[in-house]
């Protein structure tokens, strides 16, 4: 867990995160090192070699994990179960950072049970800092922007 009070940017790319240490502590810069449904896989493929721990130790070399897109990972009892095991890992021992669409209520969708569900919002919640962003999905725009582009091109075509 990070110590203090650190004080975070995030760029507008969203790709590059600052993370700034309190009492002294430095800088460093950390970029989220993959999606949640990659990590996951991972952690699947070391669960089937058994090698899971020795994983998950391998992960305590950050200080913070990011888990993007947390959303987008479909249910299933591997799946949920290598993830809970990821976040009771990190609990009070390492942070972990999570960008998701869904809000706590809606994540039975990513968990196969509701105690499995109500036991990782807790452990997430105990010590963190929650940034909610009410602002429109750059990806959506960029979707829509290339939609209008796109019927425009075809309107000059038919002329």
């Amino acid at each position: 867990m990070l110590s203090g009070k650190p004080n975070l940017t995030i760029y507008d790319d969203l790709l590059t995160v600052s993370l700034a240490g309190s009492e002294g502590r430095g800088n460093c810069s950390l970029r989220p090192f993959a999606p949640a449904y990659r990590l996951v896989q991972d952690l699947l493929a070391a669960k089937r070699d058994f090698d899971l721990p020795r994983q998950l130790r391998k992960l305590d070399y950050f200080y913070i994990a990011f888990l993007d897109d947390l959303g987008y990972l479909p249910q299933g009892n591997e799946k949920s179960e290598v993830l809970f095991t990821l976040i009771a890992e990190r609990y009070e021992r390492r942070s972990l950072g999570i960008t998701s669409n869904l809000v706590f209520s809606e994540w039975e969708r990513i968990f196969a049970n509701p105690m499995a569900t109500a036991a990782a919002i807790d452990q997430v919640v105990r010590h963190a800092v929650i940034l909610e962003f009410d602002v429109p999905s750059y990806r959506t725009d960029a979707a829509q922007q290339r939609g209008e582009t796109a019927a425009a091109e075809e309107v000059n075509r038919q002329n």
